[in-house]
């Protein structure tokens, strides 16, 4: 009956715009805002290959055969990778572009390939980070149905809604609820597909540990500039909270994609989308060509619907920064990996085999070369501030209904600008500090243990050595006395002279 009656009560409330009643609104009220609509026309992931990984990503050159372009024109990828690997001053080069089986695109040297149907084309470019790590951006161009599909439930006129989980009690949700879980889950569809093909197709160093790559989706709005000048209304704030956009304070831009926000998906606010890792890069379509006009200009006139040199442009603009985005992220995994570590030690003390302490000290051994080898390299990069051009730098700053905010506070800046790279650099070059100190802890607590187990499974040698002696010993002058007369008389001269000892 409730449910009825929460139903009926919603129909009443939508059909009057301007309803007054707050209680209502705060709880059912969602309507996006007329003509407002949202594409996904792209998205980027990235795996890395450190030293215990190269040879994985050799294997799927090889299988994949990407080099083999249909014109063999270009160098083999492995051959590229095995000079850059060795300090080769190589840049981002393409691993290989796929289509779809009935994609129209016309990408030089790109192969057909069966793609998820929300796929158009899919290009990864590498790049390598020092001598240690590889990188492999994918790029994934989405078809116009599958930019549309979030925007597709988005827009749906939700009501109040019974939900019912497996082995659980229905639970009620409001219509925001339902708007947010089921455009959330939209578009952690789309992050979950991507992601699944780069795993099967050049799978590295995240996918090896089971942990979701580095993600940032392009969105493209029809009205919702990335600037936010004035600060959302409670209504406004809940409709874009439901793609899981929920930042409203400050933003992190750059001069070289203007009109676009890069914003990470939090995980105290956003409860249907995979938070470890994900971004959304965000804007309104026109001003964003219409700023980066000079750049499209070579594409000649856009269509509407054709959001290709979009991607493009974002591509050219956002990998490296990606990059310093997604090695912090690395180093965060290489600092749980460790914890674990030191984690199962705890659990499991006094329970190491010698077989298991090999297979650890196996495992710290990969981890300790893999530290020390990129640890050198990701300082390098970042104090070389390596850029090409066009390289997007970006700058977290509030937002200037925020700035407008402070000016009537006194002028006090309660957020002030910080460029991203110098504190990824700094966060990154703290990371590598702790992953260091814990190797050195780590590897003479695990010396240490593996002396103590040789001694104590010598020990127990020696105990086996002497129980099965004596064991062999009884059974020896049991024998001797049971057998014959003779070794019965035997046995009575042996009886006889320990008698005449004086014992008895």
């Amino acid at each position: 009956m409730a449910y009825s009656i929460g139903r009926k009560n919603h129909r009443v409330h939508m059909g009057k715009l301007g309803s007054s009643d707050p209680t209502w609104d705060a709880i059912n009220g969602f309507q996006i805002p007329v003509g407002e609509h949202v594409r996904i026309p792209g998205l980027f992931a990235v795996e890395f290959f450190p030293p215990s990984a190269s040879e994985e990503l050799k294997r799927m050159i090889k299988r994949h055969n990407w080099h083999g372009g249909p014109h063999g024109t270009t160098q083999a990828d492995f051959d590229i990778v095995a000079d850059a690997r060795s300090g080769a001053d190589w840049v981002w080069w393409t691993l290989g572009t796929f289509v779809g089986m009935e994609s129209h695109s016309k990408i030089p040297d790109a192969r057909k390939y069966k793609l998820p149907r929300t796929f158009d084309a899919v290009a990864l470019n590498a790049v390598q980070v020092g001598e240690s790590i590889t990188a492999v951006v994918a790029t994934f161009y989405v078809t116009e149905d599958g930019a549309r599909q979030v925007d597709s439930v988005w827009q749906q006129d939700y009501e109040p809604e019974f939900v019912h989980g497996r082995g659980e009690w229905p639970l009620a949700y409001t219509a925001q609820a339902m708007a947010n879980r089921r455009t959330q889950q939209a578009r952690q569809s789309m992050h979950d597909i991507a992601r699944s093909w780069l795993k099967t197709t050049c799978p590295g160093f995240f996918a090896a540990n089971g942990e979701p790559q580095p993600l940032v989706d392009l969105m493209l709005f029809t009205l919702r500039e990335a600037t936010i000048a004035q600060n959302l209304s409670a209504r406004d704030d809940r409709v874009y909270g439901a793609l899981g956009l929920s930042e409203n304070t400050f933003t992190q831009t750059s001069d070289d994609l203007p009109g676009l926000n890069l914003e990470r998906v939090e995980p105290f606010t956003v409860h249907y989308i995979d938070t470890r890792r994900t971004w959304a890069l965000w804007g309104q379509r026109q001003s964003i060509l219409d700023r980066g006009k000079h750049h499209f200009a070579t594409y000649g006139e856009i269509d509407r619907w054709d959001n290709w040199p979009i991607v493009n442009y974002v591509r050219e603009g956002l990998q490296n920064s990606l990059l310093r985005l997604s090695i912090s992220e690395m180093l965060r995994v290489y600092h749980r990996l460790y914890a674990t570590m030191r984690d199962g030690a705890r659990s499991e003390h006094g329970r190491y085999s010698m077989k298991q302490l090999e297979r650890l000290r196996g495992d710290l051994l990969t981890l300790s070369f893999n530290i020390n080898s990129i640890g050198r390299d990701i300082k390098v990069f970042n104090d070389a501030k390596w850029l090409e051009d066009g390289d997007a730098q970006f700058t977290r700053r509030a937002t200037p209904w925020v700035q407008t905010l402070d000016a009537l506070r006194g002028g006090q800046t309660t957020v002030p600008a910080v460029e991203m790279s110098d504190e990824l650099a700094a966060e990154q070059a703290e990371t590598m500090k702790q992953l260091m100190d814990d190797d050195a802890q780590y590897r003479g607590i695990l010396t240490a243990t593996a002396s103590l187990s040789s001694s104590m499974q010598s020990m127990r040698v020696s105990r086996t050595a002497l129980k099965v002696s004596v064991l062999s010993s009884t059974v020896a002058v049991v024998t001797l006395l049971t057998t014959n007369a003779t070794v019965q008389s035997l046995g009575v001269k042996v009886w006889t002279w320990v008698s005449g000892l004086g014992f008895w």
